[in-house]
């Protein structure tokens, strides 16, 4: 079962009267939370997109819709996995030098007991 809705809303604030925003709200029952990590997902399966970018309506619509078709588009894609990666021998050497150089320099900065 899928249903779109769309629903002008009105705008936040004092500002104007007219409702140029639009709310759209995609149910569909094969959609879960775990799969789609996404803050637009309800737990229930439901897709939340506010447009309100355009001062037109039809304009807000249009872009809610496109952003949904994305959304759908990009669920399937799944991202790489990280490949952890360790540091250089050279830029673990680097490291050190410089630590030991730092070290030398503060050694400088004792006091000379005779």
């Amino acid at each position: 079962m899928t249903k779109l809705k769309l629903v002008p809303s009105a705008p936040r604030g004092p500002v104007g009267k007219t409702s140029t925003r639009f709310l759209l709200q995609y149910t569909c029952a094969l959609i879960s939370r775990p799969n789609l990590r996404d803050h637009r997902i309800s737990k229930d399966g439901i897709i939340i997109i506010k447009a309100q970018q355009y001062r037109h309506q039809e304009q807000n619509k249009q872009e809610a819709l496109e952003r949904l078709t994305a959304l759908i588009k990009n669920a399937g894609v799944v991202a790489k996995k990280r490949k952890p990666t360790k540091p250089s021998h050279s830029s673990k050497q680097k490291r050190m030098d410089s630590k030991t150089k730092h070290g030398r320099k503060k050694e400088m900065r004792r006091k000379v007991i005779d």
